[in-house]
């Protein structure tokens, strides 16, 4: 009589891929692109911003305009000028300290220090309108010299490779978002896919991360990162130690 034995399969557990953590605390450009469009909801935004004065605590981001090795820190709202609007990214602040461009391309710098950051994030209006990651996205490389159709907001030059990005600090930018909303109706806002803007950051050495919410699916998180690793869902209210996570890998 032969007796045969089968052995286990081993067990195999799924490990997150590595990533390097961003060093918020030291000299660094970074960008949050935040969704602020119907998708997001007042509600959320108020929570979004209360948790990115959390996270500048937590990390030790620190802006001080006669310090090079501090961060830089700039902000890029996905929105409409009102509630279903069309998109219309904007660049809200640069990496100069400078807030709200004027439709010449003009503005003085406004942020000096932490402080006068904090406020500014307090400050961010919400309008509403469309989120279209795409345009969004591609927006901060390439920059737009000739305004939107509707030409309230010029954006102005790229936000990473321009004047401001200082060239020997790592480059990187959180996208917070909500669920896509692109119709494709006015061609103006149509003009690139989540896809393509990932892979652009990554030829341009930009550490790209996503998060967002229940209502967003992961998949739409990792094409927005380019990488499983740098893609994160979570709730509003958790948003502070996911950008806690992303500087310190902790």
């Amino acid at each position: 009589m032969t007796t045969t034995t089968t052995a286990p399969k081993p067990t195999t557990t799924s490990k997150p891929l590595p990533f390097t953590p961003v060093n918020c605390s030291g000299a660094m450009d970074l960008v949050f692109l935040i969704d602020a469009s119907d998708t997001m909801t007042a509600q959320r935004f108020e929570i979004v911003k209360s948790q990115l004065l959390i996270a500048i605590d937590q990390n030790g981001i620190k802006w001080d305009n006669n310090d090079n090795n501090t961060a830089r820190v700039g902000i890029v709202l996905s929105t409409g000028l009102a509630p279903s609007e069309p998109n219309t990214p904007y660049r809200y602040l640069d990496l100069k300290g400078c807030r709200e461009y004027n439709s010449l391309g003009n503005c003085q710098p406004t942020i000096f220090n932490t402080q006068n950051l904090k406020q500014a994030i307090q400050d961010i209006p919400f309008y509403g309108g469309k989120n279209d990651m795409g345009l969004s996205m591609t927006i901060p490389l390439k920059g737009d010299y000739r305004g939107f159709a509707n030409m309230y907001y010029v954006f102005g030059d790229p936000l990473f490779g321009a004047s401001g990005d200082r060239p020997n600090v790592p480059d990187a930018m959180i996208v917070i978002s909500g669920v896509d909303t692109n119709n494709c109706l006015n061609p103006w806002n149509c003009s690139g896919n989540v896809t393509r803007a990932a892979s652009q950051y990554k030829l341009k050495g930009v550490q790209l991360f996503s998060i967002g919410f229940q209502d967003l699916p992961i998949s739409d998180l990792q094409a927005m990162s380019g990488n499983p690793a740098t893609a994160f869902s979570t709730t509003p209210e958790n948003l502070g130690n996911i950008i806690k996570h992303i500087c310190s890998g902790i």
